[in-house]
């Protein structure tokens, strides 16, 4: 005799077991984006490609772009700040090479552009993981971000500016984006004109 079919499944069990095929899928391509990621930063700071980032040269840079130069400002300041390159470099450029109207809309420009890119990169990568992970000292201070988030963030910025870690731990906490967007331009503003004006 021959055996029975096994009956259709449930348009919602279907549905179930598509989002754990896309779920696992998307966790692959996590996984894969941030090993390359980490893979090239670590090989720009093992063969010093990071350590040529001087004022100097990000100067040297900008004037060589001409008119195109604030634009490679913003750009580079944003995509290269959130893997550790000094942001007091970049404000230093900017009081350099443009007036100081135009020195510090740059330079806020590429601060906050850094800071979206950090924040959403590091959400996208590995908040879900590393949230699963944290020890209890830090899930407290993380319940403290989630409800009180703005003031929090001004502090932590003023503190801590645009400091690598900090960045990070803020990306990867559950505090909202509008209030890290908001705490950032804030927090940031005093020593970012200090640096662009001095």
């Amino acid at each position: 005799a021959s055996t029975p079919e096994p009956p259709p499944l449930s348009p919602t069990v279907e549905k179930t077991h598509h989002r754990k095929r896309s779920l696992s899928l998307r966790g692959w391509l996590r996984l894969i984006a941030a090993l390359a990621l980490v893979g090239a930063v670590g090989w720009a700071w093992h063969t010093g490609a990071f350590a040529h980032l001087t004022v100097g040269s990000i100067r040297g840079s900008v004037d060589a772009a001409g008119p195109w130069g604030p634009v490679l400002f913003v750009l580079a300041f944003s995509a290269l700040q959130p893997f550790g390159v000094s942001a007091h470099a970049f404000l230093m450029v900017a009081g350099l090479c443009w007036p100081p109207t135009q020195a510090i809309g740059l330079g806020f420009s590429g601060m906050m552009g850094a800071a979206i890119a950090a924040f959403w990169g590091a959400r996208w990568l590995g908040r879900e993981a590393i949230q699963s992970r944290m020890p209890g000292w830090l899930e407290r201070w993380d319940d403290r971000v989630s409800t009180g988030g703005l003031k929090a963030v001004i502090i932590v910025r003023l503190l801590f500016f645009t400091t690598f870690y900090v960045q990070m731990m803020l990306a990867v906490s559950r505090v909202r984006f509008r209030d890290y967007l908001l705490g950032t331009a804030i927090g940031n503003l005093p020593l970012m004109l200090v640096i662009i004006l001095l």
